[in-house]
């Protein structure tokens, strides 16, 4: 098992901090690519939805990652003192619950959709594209969780 006590410190903190850096790139350039396809295909009033729906989505996944931050704390403490089988249990009761979190996130969101984008005063000429947005963002919620989830 590597730990930070038997090997340079610096360099293995570089090398994972490199990984979370890159992933973390990558999540940011999605929002950044959608907009420029959109807004070339769509116009304004896809860009629009787009920033009407986007908030919400960002929120709902920065509360999946808040759970994903909750799960490494405690997979690494199982890691760290090499207690294996804790770390095991902890893993699948993680995603299990995770998982389960996640579906019923997602589902709960498609089905309140229309009275979540009332709620917070979507504007008439957007709201059917905000919608449609919203309703297809949802569906990623999912693998939105499972990347956090293994990252």
């Amino acid at each position: 098992m590597q730990t930070l006590t038997n090997r340079n410190t610096i360099q293995t903190i570089g090398k994972f901090s490199l990984r979370i850096i890159g992933g973390n790139l990558l999540q940011q350039c999605y929002p950044v690519v959608n907009a420029i396809i959109i807004g070339r295909f769509s116009g304004t009033q896809g860009l629009s939805a787009i920033g009407v729906a986007g908030s919400i989505i960002s929120f709902l996944t920065f509360i999946i990652f808040g759970l994903g931050i909750g799960m490494t704390v405690l997979l690494s403490k199982y890691y760290g003192t090499d207690n294996k089988e804790k770390f095991r249990h902890t893993a699948s009761t993680a995603l299990i619950t995770g998982f389960s979190f996640t579906v019923l996130l997602s589902l709960s969101c498609l089905v309140l959709a229309s009275t979540i984008l009332t709620l917070f005063q979507t504007p008439p000429a957007i709201f059917q594209s905000s919608l449609r947005y919203f309703q297809i963002m949802c569906l990623g919620l999912l693998f939105a969780f499972l990347y956090n989830y293994y990252n």
